[in-house]
């Protein structure tokens, strides 16, 4: 037997005797399997990958030792016997990722320290112990570690595998190809494609074609991990500098074939394919150079569109060539195309790089997650649609603010069918990159405990999958919707970018996670996490959001789930932030708190105003909108209906500039103040309407039907520069206006309000429409909807301390704690009716009144939607969750979902039909707020041809449309065989 059989022999006999002697990693097979169950807490490479990395027979982890060169004598040497172990899931990622290239599947191995790739030296054949063969089809390649191969080749020769322990490094002064399925850089190892001293020279092309050698073999890759570039190690990319995108000086016309850019641009030059961006959703435009000429750009095409902009706006152009390229051979069908991960290491430098036609993962559906049985193998009907195969991701290389950065610079993702750019549970800096033709979202941070930043970046065109922005959370699926840049947590800077033609939200910051934490180490004032550790995601404060754009989209800002439970009292600060040209509203902040809108610019369309420029929910509270300026609206804010409201200077020009209605807390202030200045829209734009100012707007439709919410204290206090030191009033608090009257008013309205007058209301029972009747002298504004008046004084707030919602109908004793916050008991108990009653004391000298809900009928529930209730028996370690909705005469409906455990539904009898179908039986209870309830039962079905994933099957999708600008790059860039 030669030298280099010899040696194979040694890796495969070394890695047999491991097995039998290896600790496995820190964790056992029950370990693993609890990692996995406790999924969609953990977002690993593969969520439900119970056993990978372990033994089938023995239950001990694979082996993974790096041989130091390919001298024999050092396989004596001791290996590194476990990765991560104090974590279970890196170790998993781990063994996933060098499963995929074992040293015992090596076919060719690099034999020589510098050598290059063309070089028959450079090479030996393993199986046939030949020295000289250089790597051919489907060959498993090794780079043992302390070696150096040089790769100097265009090559259309499809490789299966590489594996770098050592340094693979491309000629940069020379065009080069390398065609291969799975190229892997192990911890050891490192890939360099230029580097920032030695970049890839202008004049060549470096070319990393993802080979499509058919489906990807699932019995030697179960996990659908393969076919794609993921580095575990070293990572070095440096190409010819080029500028990402610029803006333009003068707004392009349909028929023009020239562009005059804002700047010179570096490195553009005729061939190159651009992107011009819409200034309306799906009118992009994907042009060629055909010269260039200082910052004038000629393009082959001429333009199909307009593209106006608002004054000081411009829409923008990227440019997609470059000089770098990391490619799926067959990007058309999705499951055979290529992705990028780096894994686990923050020693990535990424520099003007084009990625194109990459990613497996297809957020048109729900993620489907490979499952393995006891043997290791691939589930049937699982791994439809796995996660974490994206163009471009960071994934889980830590976010520790002391360590360096891993960065992505002055790149470019040109179609993907899932998620663009995306920083995983990782500290990234990204910086003048371009993504365009993204379905899922261009730009993401995935869990929401990520750190680091996203500066001049810009997103063109996300398509989005149709579904509703909750409808996949159970999978923790998010940023399907078609997004220019989805934040999962507010950790990273967010400054200078741009996001265009997208189906949804621009940007928008959806920060609930079920899967992270934030670490209190990463963020701007410690202080606030009150000692602890760590911070739920929806409690950190955008670390930073400035200077940003968006237009030509659903959306231009959103924010859900931020800070709402907080207990600092922080803020985030959303600032200088534009957006033009929406289908919807310009931004949307439901369930958000303390946040402070500053130097925002919202523009409509002042000649045909529409939507809302600034909405919010019925939840959002302590709003600042300060120096704003919102013009061409029907609303320009629509203000919060809780906490503390500041509106501070600005401009604005709306049909109803500032909209304030009624509240839904007992606190609630509006400061409208500092020096504002309001606009005159044409009768053309008003159509008929009277524009006001400001209007103030009583509702008494109330979703909930707690009819206390119609008297709490609202000050709407003016220091505006016409009514300095007033208060605004409702027209429904004048005093002699009746709230409800007899035949319209709601059904649970008390009968003793009816037909009565804010005076006579007050008089009664101490209650007024906004805590206050309006002062008889109070004047009128034409601009202004509302009663302008001197400032009130509201009566304090006695805090109920008995039940608001009781059962108990006889006897009932009011409790509340006075205003110098001592509990009173009132010693005269009453009887009570179902519905609203009204409980009126004379307290301090004033005539008060409590509302109090008698109910001793309880709720009923409905499925919702409703179909059988049927789940696979395969599946139910996954669990089960009954959605539907909770009927009840105090509050009418409200959304209920009940999730049973996989250790739940393990544990139930399985029952048989009359038909000899089974099923398990699930029973819970639903309650109201006074505390009836209505116990529930439900059959589930177990059925063998349900879906093994909880929300269902995959859809039925259509085959994805190429752009232009995909198909030219490829055919540009690829030199086939």
């Amino acid at each position: 037997m030669g030298k280099f059989a010899q040696l194979i022999s040694s890796i495969r006999s070394r890695s047999d005797q491991r097995i039998g002697s290896t600790q496995n990693h820190g964790f056992s097979r029950r370990d693993t399997n609890l990692a996995c169950d406790l999924w969609p807490g953990l977002e690993p490479l593969e969520p439900r990958v119970l056993l990978h990395g372990v033994d089938p027979v023995t239950g001990l982890a694979h082996d993974h030792g790096v041989v130091e060169a390919v001298d024999v004598s050092m396989l004596d040497q001791p290996f590194s016997t476990s990765a991560h172990p104090d974590d279970p899931q890196k170790q998993i990622d781990h063994d996933t990722l060098l499963d995929l290239v074992k040293y015992e599947n090596v076919t060719h191995t690099a034999i020589s320290n510098g050598g290059r790739w063309s070089q028959v030296n450079t090479w030996a054949d393993i199986d046939g112990d030949n020295i000289g063969d250089i790597p051919d089809a489907g060959a498993d390649v090794l780079i043992p570690e302390s070696l150096t191969v040089v790769f100097d080749l265009v090559s259309t020769t499809p490789l299966h595998t590489i594996r770098v322990d050592g340094v693979l490094d491309f000629a940069t002064q020379q065009d080069t190809q390398l065609r291969v399925d799975t190229l892997v850089v192990s911890p050891v190892g490192t890939l360099e494609v230029g580097t920032k001293d030695d970049p890839i020279a202008d004049s060549v092309n470096a070319v990393i074609v993802i080979a499509d050698s058919g489906p990807i073999d699932t019995g030697w890759d179960p996990t659908l991990l393969s076919r794609g570039l993921i580095s575990h190690g070293s990572v070095s990319m440096y190409g010819s500098a080029t500028t990402a995108f610029v803006s333009l000086t003068k707004n392009p016309s349909r028929g023009d074939n020239t562009l005059e850019l804002s700047e010179v641009p570096t490195n553009w030059k005729p061939g190159d394919r651009l992107v011009l961006t819409g200034s309306y959703q799906n009118q992009d435009e994907e042009l060629q150079i055909a010269s260039i000429s200082g910052n004038v750009v000629t393009t082959v095409e001429s333009l199909a569109y307009n593209h106006p902009a608002p004054d000081g706006q411009s829409v923008f152009v990227a440019n997609l060539s470059r000089n770098i390229v990391v490619m799926s051979e067959n990007p058309q069908d999705i499951d055979r195309r290529g992705h990028v991960m780096f894994m686990h290491s923050a020693d990535v430098d990424v520099n003007d790089v084009g990625f194109y036609g990459l990613g497996r993962t297809d957020k048109r559906s729900h993620v489907d997650d490979p499952e393995l049985d006891a043997n290791g193998q691939l589930i049937d009907g699982t791994g439809l649609n796995p996660r974490a195969r994206y163009a471009v991701h960071f994934h889980r290389s830590g976010s520790d603010i002391n360590q360096s950065p891993a960065t992505v610079r002055g790149s470019v993702v040109v179609d993907s069918p899932g998620w663009g750019f995306v920083n995983h549970d990782s500290y990234v800096v990204m910086e003048d990159n371009v993504a365009f033709d993204v379905v899922g979202a261009a730009f993401v941070t995935e869990n929401g405990n990520e750190i680091g930043a996203f500066r001049r970046n810009i997103a063109i065109k996300s398509t989005g999958s149709g579904d509703s922005l909750e409808s996949r959370e159970e999978l923790h699926d998010f940023g399907h919707n078609g997004h220019g840049f989805w934040f999962q947590g507010g950790g990273v800077e967010v400054e200078d970018n741009v996001a265009s033609g997208q189906n949804d939200a621009a940007f928008i910051y959806f920060t609930r996670s079920k899967v992270a934490k934030f670490l209190t180490a990463n963020l701007s004032d410690p202080s606030i996490a009150g000692g602890a550790a760590e911070l739920a995601v929806g409690d950190v404060p955008i670390k930073k959001f400035k200077g940003n754009t968006a237009f030509a989209s659903k959306t231009g800002f959103e924010s859900w789930f931020h800070l709402l439970g907080a207990k600092h009292d922080q803020r985030s600060v959303v600032e200088d932030f534009t957006v033009w040209n929406t289908r919807k509203q310009g931004m949307r902040i439901p369930y958000t708190n303390q946040m402070t809108l500053r130097n925002v610019q919202a523009i409509g369309n002042v000649n045909r105003p529409r939507a809302v420029a600034i909405a919010r929910n019925n939840v959002t509270k302590n709003i600042n909108y300060e120096n704003l300026r919102i013009e061409g609206w029907i609303i320009g804010i629509d203000v919060a209906r809780n906490g503390r409201n500041v509106i501070e200077g600005g401009f604005f020009n709306n049909v109803y500039s500032i909209l304030i209605k009624t509240t839904n807390d007992r606190s609630r202030v509006i400061d409208i103040k500092g020096d504002i200045k309001f606009g005159t829209l044409s009768g053309g734009a008003l159509r008929g309407r009277t524009q006001r100012d400001i209007a103030i707007k009583a509702s008494f439709s109330l979703k909930d039907k707690d009819i206390a919410k119609l008297f709490s204290p609202d000050a709407v206090r003016l220091g505006t520069v016409r009514y300095n030191g007033k208060q605004l009033y409702y027209n429904e608090q004048a005093y002699d206006f009746v709230p409800f009257k007899a035949g319209e008013a709601a059904d649970y309205i008390p009968a003793e309000l009816i037909g009565k007058t804010n005076q006579q209301l007050w008089d009664q029972y101490g209650l007024a429409i906004g805590g206050t009747v309006a002062p008889t002298d109070a004047v009128t504004d034409p601009r202004i909807k509302g009663l302008i008046g001197d400032p009130t004084t509201y009566l304090p707030n006695l805090k109920l301390r008995s039940r608001k919602y009781t059962k108990q109908l006889n006897q009932y004793q009011l409790a509340y704690r006075d205003a110098n916050g001592k509990i009173v008991r009132d010693a005269h108990r009453v009887d009570l009716h179902e519905g609203w009653n009204l409980i009126t004391r004379e307290i301090d000298g004033q005539t008060r009144t409590f509302f109090i809900y008698g109910d001793v009928t309880g709720p009923t529930f409905k499925v919702s939607p409703k179909k059988p209730l049927v789940i696979n028996p395969a599946a139910l370690h996954k669990g089960f969750k009954v959605k539907g909705t909770v009927f009840d005469d105090s509050f009418g409906k409200k959304r209920f979902r009940k999730n049973f455990s996989g250790k739940d539904l393990q544990g139930l009898v399985v029952q048989t039909r009359s038909d000899g179908s089974r099923f398990l039986l699930l029973e819970f209870s639903v309650r109201d707020r006074a505390g009836n309830t209505t116990k529930v039962t439900l059959e589930l079905t177990l059925d063998i041809d349900a879906s093994l994933n909880p929300l269902g099957p995959q859809k039925k999708l259509k085959k994805r449309v190429l752009s232009r600008s995909l198909l030219s790059l490829i055919s540009n860039y690829y030199k086939r065989a």
